[in-house]
Parts: C-alpha cells; sequence; structure tokens
C-alpha cells in the first residue's frame, strides 16, 4: 500500500508466485537456482503446484517463457504457522536461471554485523503486486515503497504489537504516520537496503495487523537471523570476483577513452554490484578514474597525448577483485578517417595555442608522423590509420601539441 509502480529492471531479483492458482506470494533469488521467501506462502506445497514468474513487471506478462519451475521445497525447521515465527523458506529451481538485466540475484548479508544492522531509521525498499487496501485486489503492476527500520537488532518493541514480536528474528519497518505497508499477496517478497556495495536482502516479507495500520507496521523475517540455515542449502560467497575479460580500449575524439569489458566467469558468490576503471602507475599503483554498474565507461579529464595503461576490477560486498590484464590507449584530441582533413585553426584550438586575425599558425609533423599524416597549404591531411602528432606555433610564440588518430 502507497507504492507507486516500478519496472522490473529497478528489481532484477523479484519473482512472482503463484501457489495451487488460487495465493499470491513474491520470492528474491539469492543464487542460480535457488529463492527465498516466506514459509507461510508455500508451507504444505508441493513444487508442481508453485508457478515461478521471473523478469516480470506486469502480472500479464506471465507465460511459460518466463516461468521457472520449482524442483523442491525447503521450510525453515523453526516455522510454526500459529505464531509466524521461523517464517521462511527456500525454493530450489529445476534449472539454472539465465541472469540478465531483469533477472539478477540479490546479495545476502553476509558482511553485516547481525548485532547493528539494520539499524533504526534506515531506509529499505519494499515491493511485490499485492493489494493496494486491506481484503481489496492484487495489483496488475509491480509496486515498490520506502519505508523505515523502526527498531534495531536489539529493540524489542514493535508499535503495538507487545510480546507477539521477535525481534531476534524479526525487522519493524514501516511510517511512523502509517499508510504505507506491505499487503496480501506481498508475502515472501523483499526488504532491501542500499548498503555501499549495493542493494541488500533484509528482510521477508512476513505478517502485519492488517495492512498500514497507525501502530502496526510490517513484519519481517530477519535475513540475518537465518543466514546459517539458508547457508546449509546456498553455499555462501568465498571471494571477491574474478578478473573481467576482453577489455578493449577505444581513443575517442575530446580526450576521452571508451572501455568495454565481459564481466567475469565467476562473481565470487556475490551479487556485482560495480566495475571500477583504473589507470595503472609507473609502480604498479591503481588510480580509478571510472564506476559504471556495467560496460561501457568512458574516461575523461586526460592531457592528450598521455599514453594509458587501464585496467578493470569487478566489485561485490567483499570489495574489488582481481585486476583485468591492462590494455593501452593514447588520450587524442580527435578522430578521423583517411583520407580526411582538419584545418590549421583547429589544429591550434586542439593544441590550446591562440592565434591572430589573418595569420595562420604554423603546424609541423612530429617526425614519427609523416608516415601518417601530411600538410596541406591550410589543412593537416590523414594519409593512413594511425596517430598523427602535430607541434604548433601560434600567436607570441606560443607552442603546444595536438593529436589526430585515424582509423
Amino acid at each position: 500500500m502507497g507504492g507507486a509502480p516500478i519496472a522490473i529492471a529497478q528489481v532484477p531479483w523479484q519473482v512472482n508466485l503463484n501457489i495451487r492458482n488460487t495465493s499470491l506470494c513474491s520470492a528474491s533469488i539469492i543464487g542460480t537456482q535457488w529463492l527465498v521467501t516466506a514459509a507461510h506462502c508455500v508451507a504444505g506445497a508441493a513444487p508442481s503446484e508453485i508457478s515461478a514468474y521471473v523478469g516480470v513487471t506486469n502480472l500479464g506478462e506471465r507465460s511459460n517463457q518466463n516461468r521457472v519451475f520449482v524442483s523442491s521445497v525447503v521450510i525453515n525447521p523453526g516455522w510454526n504457522a500459529n505464531t509466524f515465527t521461523g517464517d521462511m523458506a527456500l525454493l530450489q529451481l529445476r534449472d539454472p536461471l539465465t541472469f540478465s538485466p531483469t533477472v539478477q540475484p540479490i546479495s545476502l548479508p553476509i558482511t553485516q554485523d547481525s548485532g547493528v544492522w539494520p539499524a533504526a531509521g534506515t531506509a529499505a525498499q519494499i515491493s511485490g503486486w499485492g493489494s493496494t487496501s486491506y481484503g481489496g485486489a492484487a495489483s496488475d503492476v509491480l509496486l515498490a515503497a520506502t519505508v523505515s527500520v523502526l527498531g534495531g537488532p536489539s529493540d524489542t518493541a514493535c508499535g503495538s504489537y507487545g510480546g507477539s514480536f521477535r525481534n531476534t528474528e524479526s525487522i519493524c519497518a514501516g511510517v511512523p504516520q502509517a499508510g504505507i505497508d506491505t499487503c496480501q499477496g506481498d508475502s515472501g517478497g523483499p526488504l532491501v537496503v542500499t548498503t555501499d556495495t549495493g542493494s541488500v536482502l533484509a528482510g521477508v516479507t512476513s505478517v502485519g495487523n492488517e495492512c498500514a495500520l497507525p501502530n502496526f507496521p510490517g513484519i519481517y523475517a530477519r535475513v540475518t537471523s537465518f543466514l546459517p540455515w539458508i547457508n546449509q542449502y546456498v553455499p555462501p560467497p568465498t571471494s571477491t570476483p574474478n578478473e573481467p575479460v576482453n577489455l578493449i580500449a577505444t581513443s575517442q575524439s575530446r580526450e576521452r577513452v571508451s572501455l568495454t569489458w565481459d564481466a567475469p566467469n565467476y562473481d565470487g558468490g556475490l551479487v556485482i554490484s560495480n566495475f571500477v576503471v583504473s589507470l595503472v602507475g609507473e609502480t604498479g599503483e591503481l588510480t580509478p578514474v571510472c564506476t559504471s554498474p556495467a560496460s561501457p565507461c568512458v574516461v575523461t579529464n586526460q592531457k592528450a597525448g598521455s599514453v594509458l595503461a587501464i585496467v578493470v576490477q569487478a566489485v561485490n560486498e567483499l570489495g574489488a577483485g582481481t585486476r583485468s590484464a591492462a590494455v593501452g590507449a593514447v588520450v587524442v584530441n580527435g578522430v578521423r578517417t583517411p583520407p580526411a582533413k582538419v584545418t590549421h585553426r583547429l589544429v591550434a584550438k586542439w593544441a590550446g595555442v591562440k592565434t591572430r586575425s589573418g595569420v595562420k599558425p604554423r603546424v609541423r609533423i612530429a617526425p614519427a608522423s609523416r608516415g601518417i599524416c601530411t600538410l596541406t597549404k591550410s589543412r593537416v591531411k590523414l594519409v593512413q590509420s594511425g596517430l598523427c602528432v602535430m607541434r604548433v606555433t601560434g600567436a607570441k610564440s606560443q607552442k603546444g601539441s595536438a593529436y589526430l588518430l585515424g582509423r
């Protein structure tokens, strides 16, 4: 309740569950063959009675093309239908998922301090296809909203729930003024906290007193409390990612270098949150110059004529992984296809050399570039592919260099 439409690409871990064609729930992708959901959604259901759909924003998009098949249901041994304790379950899929921009796992809180995380006041996102009013119909479109964690792991109170709230395995989350909450049909869905390394699954939607009532926030199964049990089935991550591969550096006009790469063959068991592009110094030190959640990344603010050695690292919740093999690139002012020509005045502008009206700047081709480009009366002509280095003299004997790449 109180949410707004959101595209599945913004929450690609979200899975729609249809149980026995009568109950609507959600789950979250936590591995290539594993989903986590609420025990009360799937307890007593056979795998064949659970239809799971990935990569969908609208319920009308569900089809055999985005359905994944459940092969086993693992209910937490502490599940109690009377008290809603132990309200967590794992669904094993028959086939590994193929990840894409709309189908991605979410990180588990393996590096978070379970004694303090998530702290009271932490913003968290809820999402699902549940009812927008208590007892109302399900939403046809995926909705999301932001709530606050209303108590840390050591806080025993949650609104007016009294002793029925168990802080050791539950998170209390909502908004003080009420009106925003999960509701029927949202069960099993994610409570997500954004950290420095990306989105982390903090809770699984469990239970509440109706929906969005004052003094009755939503209650979510606390993922940190269930990690030892989850890791019995879903192996915990063990490392930072392997190195990205197939790195290609392409010099562009205006002193830019574009980098593309392929993701590493192993992510360390955690979602890759970012890729960091760095320059390699003379002693091997790395200077980060560009960060992107995916290829490509464009390096800027480098001096024309500089020869760069560039690497990329993938980052997961454990940190930056192995650096890729380095690639070289030269920073240039312009890129043209031979036999293109550029005027002397443009070359002077590239070189940062001032010119006087009616007086042409003096342009010379560096000896190493004489097979690449030639001079005409008022232009520099590219003869073949390669780097053309030009020395420029302008007004008041001001001097500079310009770099033109032919390809």
